[in-house]
């Protein structure tokens, strides 16, 4: 009898025991299918987005660190530009400087402060021409000192700057001139003549040139006279008579009365007494 009870007590509790079992396990699988459930109805950037940590101060942080050098870039940016305006004005300066120099004649402190500017703009063409310049005030200078032949050397040397070709030919000219002149005063007349006509109408070169022609034929005139030959001389001297030379008019009467007397003389011997 107790066997049986306990066999249906037994078998009472069973049913009991299992539902006791099941309960559990069927909440469990309900939470698990609404959680499921849930996540498939949740857009995935919001998944996303809980799921990625956020961290605005860091952001805010990275940002602050990009604006500073930004910020001193800006500044030294700002900084070079000034330092070369303030350059180029300074040398825009001491351009200014060079030109007024060079308008006054200062060659060559205007040639020093262009090549300070070490190829500002033009400076390096200005201190050329300021060298230029001022070799051609040297060469001026020389010939104004008659140095002649220094002064052809210096302008030959500046080529075809300004009129620097002519006023060498004008050296050289000098130079033959003064060449001329030393032969005509060493009574050497014929090379005298001749160099005075290779300078055409240099100066008063026609002039020397005549004047030597005049003293070479005035010689040659004399020379007859002393020789007694009047007849010979007589028409040199009537070529020369023109000058107002008071020796050659004095000389060509006497030739003219020689003559006249050798004339008579001759008429004379011959026992012509009346002619």
């Amino acid at each position: 009898v107790c066997g049986n009870r306990i066999d249906r007590k037994a078998e009472a509790s069973s049913p009991l025991q299992e539902s006791a079992t099941e309960e559990p396990a069927r909440i469990v699988n309900q939470a698990s299918a609404e959680t499921a459930e849930t996540a498939d109805s949740v857009p995935a950037t919001t998944i996303n987005e809980v799921m990625q940590p956020t961290n605005p101060p860091r952001a805010a942080k990275n940002k602050k660190r990009w604006l500073i050098p930004a910020g001193v870039v800006m500044a030294v940016a700002l900084c070079v530009c000034i330092a070369l305006l303030t350059i180029h004005n300074g040398k825009q300066r001491r351009y200014n400087e060079g030109v007024t120099l060079l308008e006054q004649g200062r060659y060559a402190e205007a040639q020093a402060t262009f090549t300070e500017l070490d190829g500002f703009d033009d400076s390096a063409m200005m201190a050329d021409y300021s060298e230029s310049m001022a070799n051609y005030a040297a060469a001026g200078a020389l010939y104004d000192a008659g140095d002649y032949r220094n002064a052809k050397s210096t302008f030959l040397a500046l080529g075809d700057f300004r009129d620097a070709p002519e006023r060498a030919k004008d050296c050289e000219n000098e130079l033959a001139y003064q060449s001329a002149d030393a032969s005509m005063q060493s009574g050497d007349l014929e090379q005298a003549k001749e160099a005075f006509l290779a300078l055409g109408e240099f100066r008063d070169a026609p002039a020397r040139a005549a004047e030597c022609d005049r003293e070479i034929r005035t010689q040659e005139a004399d020379e007859l006279y002393a020789m007694g030959d009047f007849a010979a001389a007589l028409p040199l001297y009537e070529a020369l008579a023109d000058g107002g030379d008071s020796v050659i008019e004095e000389r060509l009467l006497d030739c003219r009365n020689e003559i006249a007397y050798d004339a008579a003389q001759a008429l004379y011997a011959g026992g012509e007494y009346y002619e």
